[in-house]
This record gives structure tokens, sequence and C-alpha cells, in this order.
């Protein structure tokens, strides 16, 4: 039988109607909105409704990957970040580059972090490992706010400047509920 799961997260989704919501004349119209979109889950289920947030292992990351090159697509969204990639994850992201296929990283999002640890003004460990394997196929999404300016909570372009490209990141539209766009002010109110 099938069941219904409650979304832990948006996250994915509202990356995906950015990405390819259709052009149906109702909510918002996607970048590539004639697109297909493949959903592959690979945190660890019940992890992005912990406080410590969602939880991945780069393993089930690979297997998404490649399960995506072999089911024929030509850009994979990796909306996560963390430390360095692994041997097995490196192997699926050249050869999705192997394929042609694009691979799309998050730059992380410990651009004012205070930790001495963490380099603010470089990718995270995730997004640089995962470009150095990618071959040239690999951008590093960075994120801006309406006038531009990266985001405080964005991790700069750094030694990796020629693979890095930002997009508004800021209060982007748009959230669903019950079959309607949800607008929150800036206040909160619904």
């Amino acid at each position: 039988g099938s069941r219904t799961v409650a979304a832990e997260d948006d996250h994915g989704t509202q990356i995906a109607l950015i990405a390819a919501a259709a052009r149906n004349d109702s909510g918002i119209l996607g970048i590539a909105f004639d697109a297909t979109i493949q959903v592959l889950r690979t945190d660890a289920p019940g992890t992005c409704a912990q406080s410590a947030g969602c939880k991945f292992t780069d393993d089930s990351i690979a297997a998404g990957v490649n399960r995506a090159i072999d089911a024929g697509a030509r850009v994979i969204n990796l909306s996560i970040g963390g430390s360095n990639i692994n041997a097995t994850l490196r192997s699926a992201i050249a050869r999705a580059a192997s394929a042609g296929v694009v691979v799309v990283v998050s730059a992380g999002n410990n651009g004012d972090s205070t930790d001495p640890a963490v380099n603010r003004n470089e990718p995270d460990p995730f997004a640089s490992s995962t470009a150095s394997a990618g071959n040239g196929n690999v951008i590093i999404a960075g994120s801006v706010n309406d006038q531009g300016t990266i985001s405080a909570f964005a991790n700069k372009a750094g030694s990796f400047a020629n693979v890095y490209l930002n997009g508004l990141g800021e209060n982007v539209c748009c959230v669903y509920e019950n079959g309607r766009i949800k607008i929150t002010t800036r206040d909160g109110q619904q």
C-alpha cells in the first residue's frame, strides 16, 4: 500500500518550483517550465524534522546521482552542504560529468559563521570537493538578496570563482499551502 508522509522541510519543493514550475496560468512559472523533474530522497527519514537538520550519507547521495544519470537527467541539483565528499560520491559526480550532466551544488550557509574553523570566504567543503570531482560540469550556487548583494549567510566564491554563480536566494516566492500561494510578510503575518 501507499501512505502519505507529511513534509518535514519544503526546501526541495521550493527549489523545484523555482526551477521547473509548469506554465499553466496558475501560481509561479519556473525557469525551465517545460522540464521534467525526478525527485530522489537521499536524507535519513525523520532527520529533517529535527532541530539539528537533515542528515545525508554520501553513499545515498551517490546512489541518487547515479539513478538520475541512468534516467537521462541533464541537470542534478544538490542543495545541501557539509564535509568533503567520499570516494563513492566523487565517482558518481565524475560519472555525471562524463555523461555531460551539469551538477549544481549549494555554496554553503556559513557566510556569517563566527566559528574560526569555518572559512566563510570559500564554498563549504561539500561544494568545493564536489566541484573538484566534476571536471568543469559543477556549478556552485551562491545567494544574493533583492539588491544584488551577496547574502550574509552565503559562503563566498573564493578560489572557486570560475564555477561559482550567484542567484536570488532571499525572500524567493513561493510555497503553496492548501493549493494556494502562501504569502508571509516580513513581520511573519500570513
